[in-house]
């Protein structure tokens, strides 16, 4: 018998792996669809995972740790979670009544999938092929003496390095058109394709922590910096006719400036300055002329602005309500008419918005209610390339830009597909990253288990009795809600609910521990969701076209949430029975929870900090607590307290404010956390924050042409 305890030494990425065949199916990863004769079934990514490993090493042994380290990183998986995906590959193939494909146990070893072809002969198909190849990618730099060093390439892969994820750079892949153009260890971002295609420009450093310079190459050649010092350069843009790129500055010192430069060697030249380092993306309208992202006033939101390059004066071209975070990533259509640009109402749902350059008020395109990271128009000026998690997970998808028709995915996969960019050859670039995030109790035990994994995981939640936490997570290949114990020696996390969302957030707690609430978005529709605490007895209480964030139980029938109307933030209560809403707030208010008294407490869209909500419309806001803007997610009420986080230039602070007021006092000092999707705990069972793991990127290039044919 033969055994196979590391079949490969790539972790699987769907969107690099080719269509093949397997028996009596035919299996196409970029979708995740599986086909017999006319039956398709779309499978969880994690399964497609599992399936594509088992078919590398067909009618052969893997083991279960080798299925681990492929298809989990090596983490934590419970017997019950490897049981349950090879079970519904079972199922799969069941519905084949011929047999040609199973997948037999191998007891204290692993599992083998056998091909059973029409003759009696086995294994006769070719491997899955990535990149066009019938082997494994090739490491990074192409280190070949390490190829053969087993022990090296498992701790590789146990770590969840990143140096096997990668294809080989130079030949596209003739099915899918699919080139990886970039494979240094680091973040390589913001791709910008020049107008005829020859050139790309892009960003890159060895990690998010440092300074980002530009960098030219050819498609097919050689790399060359353009920028370099301690300012970080990113967002690059080609101007129409090919001949300079703009760029944003952020400045060591603060703010920023938007930047030209005439290629392939001219010197950079300031236009003009703006207030977003970070935030702030641009797009050529014509050769003189920039759309600029960035504030409309100190503390409005983002909009867009016509510069001239040459004089730096601006004029603001839209107009996002002020409940809104605002809009970015503009992209102008290929006759200058058009903009499309992303409009996000609280972060993590956007939707693309179509402006008419002379004149009249932007349209909504679509609505998703996604994340959406990325828009390109296409050659043809009739449709829009988006990078969004419609389907469930970060999708490149093609719209027809008249609203016809269905949008067409073009990419998927387990990597987050990002900004994106298109040239006049009908190819199209993007980032692919990863961005692994866990939950951390950074006061109290430091034994406690965390939510370690290969995913992103955010809005922890505390249950009553201080012993299980609730979270969001993408862990599994799909968004879903998760629980885990929090004492020392508890069973890893358990996914507790799983359907068909495009995204959730914000599961919480009833204040008897018996059931849970939390928000979700599918199709164009948001939903307050309530279930039993074990996940079962799923109901949605409310749905609506606007936008749920926040959800707070105030007792075992009633749920407190923002949402946001028109632009308009604002708090209402709704009861669980029988979805009756009412409003609890004042207009402005996009976040809340509940004192022990069942007074509410919350934070203003336009105003810093943590403010009691006034009782009734005569009364005014009470200011209880300072809290910048960016933690407006991380704050607790912990019995007679406010917990906030506080930032410094020696770290995060964990800071208790009296919500009856006097003076506030340091709870903690966690260490090495982002914190920047929840905060929950309190004072005996410890506190708990996010700590980022992992943000690689690379830039793909794929050619629709190539794909179309």
């Amino acid at each position: 018998m033969s055994v196979s305890y590391l079949p490969t030494a790539a972790p699987v990425d769907l969107f690099n792996e080719a269509d093949f065949r397997l028996g009596a199916f035919h299996a196409r990863p970029g979708v995740r669809e599986i086909q017999l004769d006319l039956h398709v079934e779309r499978l969880e990514p994690r399964v497609f995972q599992v399936l594509i490993v088992l078919a590398r090493s067909r009618n052969r042994t893997i083991s279960r740790d080798a299925l681990i380290a492929l298809c989990w990183d090596g983490r934590f998986v419970s017997d019950d979670a490897l049981n349950r995906t090879i079970g519904k590959l079972r199922q799969v193939f069941a519905r084949d009544p011929s047999g040609s494909v199973t997948i037999e146990t191998v007891p204290r070893l692993g599992y083998q999938l056998r091909v059973h072809e029409p003759d009696g002969e086995t294994g006769a198909l070719a491997a899955p092929r990535v990149a066009g190849r019938t082997m494994a990618p090739p490491l990074r730099h192409r280190p070949y003496w390490a190829i053969g060093l087993f022990g090296l390439l498992l701790a590789a892969l146990v770590g969840g390095t990143a140096a096997y994820l990668q294809v080989d750079p130079r030949p596209a892949n003739p099915d899918t058109g699919i080139r990886v153009i970039t494979t240094d260890i680091g973040v390589e971002a913001h791709p910008a394709l020049a107008p005829s295609g020859s050139m790309i420009v892009y960003t890159a450093a060895a990690s998010v922590r440092d300074a980002m310079h530009l960098y030219l190459r050819t498609i097919e050649g050689p790399v060359e910096q353009l920028t370099s010092g301690d300012a970080s350069d990113t967002a690059p843009t080609w101007s129409p006719d090919g001949q300079r790129i703009a760029f944003v500055r952020a400045l060591p010192a603060g703010g920023c400036e938007i930047m030209t430069m005439a290629l392939p060697r001219g010197a950079a030249r300031t236009v003009a300055t703006c207030s977003l380092p970070r935030g702030a993306s641009l797009a050529w309208l014509d050769n003189q002329t920039l759309l600029l992202s960035d504030r409309s006033g100190a503390s409005g939101p983002l909009a867009l602005f016509r510069v001239d390059v040459e004089t730096g004066a601006r004029r603001q071209i839209t107009n996002p309500p002020s409940g809104n975070v605002g809009d970015q990533i503009p992209a102008v259509s290929p006759d200058g008419r058009r903009v499309a640009f992303r409009r996000t109402s609280i972060p993590g749902v956007s939707e693309i918005f179509v402006a008419n350059l002379e004149g009249g008020e932007a349209r909504q395109f679509t609505r998703d209610h996604s994340t959406i990271l990325g828009v390109a128009w296409a050659v043809d000026g009739r449709h829009l390339y988006i990078s969004t998690t419609r389907g469930g997970d970060f999708g490149l998808w093609r719209y027809d830009a008249s609203g016809a028709g269905h949008p067409e995915r073009m990419v998927t996969g387990l990597r987050r597909i990002g900004r994106l960019s298109a040239d006049r050859e009908g190819r199209v670039a993007f980032e692919a990253f990863d961005v692994r995030s866990e939950i951390v109790r950074v006061t109290g035990d430091a034994r406690a288990p965390t939510t370690a994994s290969s995913g992103e995981s955010a809005y922890p939640h505390l249950s009553p009795d201080g012993k299980s936490l609730l979270f969001s997570s993408d862990r599994s290949g799909e968004p879903a809600i998760w629980v885990m114990g929090v004492e020392a020696g508890s069973s890893p996390p358990n996914r507790l609910i799983s359907r068909d969302y495009d995204y959730v957030a914000w599961p919480r707690w009833s204040p008897s521990g018996r059931q849970i609430a939390f928000v979700a978005t599918k199709g164009s529709r948001s939903e307050l969701n309530v279930a039993a605490a074990d996940g079962g007895r799923i109901r949605t209480a409310f749905e609506t076209a606007d936008t749920l964030w926040s959800p707070q139980w105030i007792s075992e029938d009633t749920v407190v949430l923002a949402i946001n109307r028109s632009g308009i933030w604002r708090l209402w209560k709704i009861r669980v029975t029988d979805g009756q809403a009412a409003p609890a707030s004042p207009p402005g208010w996009d976040s809340v929870r509940v004192g022990s008294d069942g007074q509410l407490y919350g934070t203003r869209f336009a105003a810093d900090g943590v403010w009691r909500v006034p009782a009734n419309g005569a009364e005014a806001p009470t200011l209880i607590a300072p809290l910048a803007p960016i933690e407006w997610r991380n704050w607790e009420i912990n019995g007679d307290e406010v917990i906030t986080v506080r930032r410094s230039e020696t770290g995060i602070d964990l800071v208790a404010t009296p919500l009856s007021g006097g003076a506030a006092r340091v709870v903690g000092k966690p260490a090495g956390v982002a914190g920047l999707s929840g905060l929950t705990g309190d004072a005996v069972h410890g506190f708990y924050l996010t700590r980022g793991e992992t943000n690689e990127s690379d830039i793909v290039v794929l050619d629709t042409a190539r794909r179309r044919n």
